[in-house]
């Protein structure tokens, strides 16, 4: 039976014999990243200052324990680990452990490591594509998931211009599309860049919702490019992440408004659409948001080119 705040039996005597264990003086160490608001900041701030393995892209609380219990608990213990005891961990193969350990020297020299060449194709126009959306965490019987922004970073012929579609309601998310939608059909000669799946996941939906042609489709997905893909194939980096948001910023990139996050957008746009016009400045501070992205993935793809070149 699921109690009041949301917790089955089960979970709830877990998290009672969890606090149990502490009061007895068991150690918890921080996991960088496993926590949410409003401890997020101190739970990372505290894996940060102690070196926690976590640190390392990938490690979260599975692989953790099972590094932990092989006495390798720091970022300094990983990258002092032979590959060959690595890999004797259960779950860690052989690729899992080079990742591991090179991602833990690179985080000691604070330098990225070049593993290989990015190469990408010539194309008269690049556009730099970033989505907007409320995610299925807000979907309830009133609101349904929905996208309210694509934007949109066009580097052609030397000149760059950016354009931000808009969902001006909460029931103009195909008007939203469909303008985009025309935009792209005038392009020539293209490539799209994305960071990691959410762009390309969200245009097919987009796509399947509002029945675009499937020889259009095709004109899109095949077209698109994730940079994602190529910066961990090509490089390691001294980051505690891959997210745009992590490598970016390695790079050199600065947000605008850094106290700005996809929750925060989510919450600009609903605070908005109850009144446009009152709530421009929520807007705008949402279209520079995705803007910064989109530039963000300009500046990601122009650095992978260039240093992996120099690697």
């Amino acid at each position: 039976e699921e109690s009041e705040v949301g917790y089955d039996e089960v979970e709830l005597l877990a998290i009672l014999e969890d606090i149990r264990e502490i009061l007895r003086g068991k150690e918890v160490t921080p996991t960088y990243g496993a926590c949410q608001w409003p401890w997020e900041t101190y739970n990372n701030e505290e894996a940060i200052r102690r070196r926690d393995i976590s640190l390392v892209s990938g490690v979260g609380p599975s692989f953790k324990q099972k590094l932990t219990e092989m006495r390798i608990g720091t970022v300094d213990d990983l990258a002092k680990t032979p590959l060959e005891d690595l890999v004797k961990i259960k779950g860690i193969g052989g690729k899992r452990a080079r990742k591991f350990s090179l991602n833990s020297k690179a985080l000691i020299s604070e330098n990225y490591i070049c593993l290989g060449l990015c190469q990408f194709p010539e194309k008269r126009t690049e556009i730099f594509l970033d989505l907007e959306g409320t995610g299925e965490q807000v979907a309830d019987e009133e609101l349904v998931a929905m996208d309210y922004l694509i934007g949109v970073l066009t580097r052609k012929d030397g000149k760059e211009e950016y354009a931000p579609f808009i969902a001006h309601g909460l029931d103009r998310e195909g008007e939203m599309f469909g303008q985009f939608v025309k935009w792209l059909l005038k392009q020539n000669d293209f490539i799209i860049y994305h960071w990691h799946h959410y762009e390309r996941v969200h245009l097919e939906r987009l796509a399947e919702r509002y029945a675009l042609a499937d020889e259009i489709r095709r004109v899109i997905l095949e077209n698109m490019r994730d940079l994602y893909r190529d910066a961990i194939a090509c490089f390691v980096f001294p980051t505690y992440g891959n997210g745009l948001k992590e490598v970016a910023n390695y790079m050199g990139y600065k947000w605008k408004h850094p106290d700005v996050n996809a929750l925060e957008s989510i919450a600009l746009y609903f605070q908005y659409v109850t009144d446009p016009h009152k709530n421009k400045d929520k807007m705008q501070k949402v279209k520079d948001y995705t803007e910064d992205d989109c530039r963000a993935t300009m500046l990601a793809k122009d650095w992978l080119k260039q240093n992996s070149i120099k690697g």
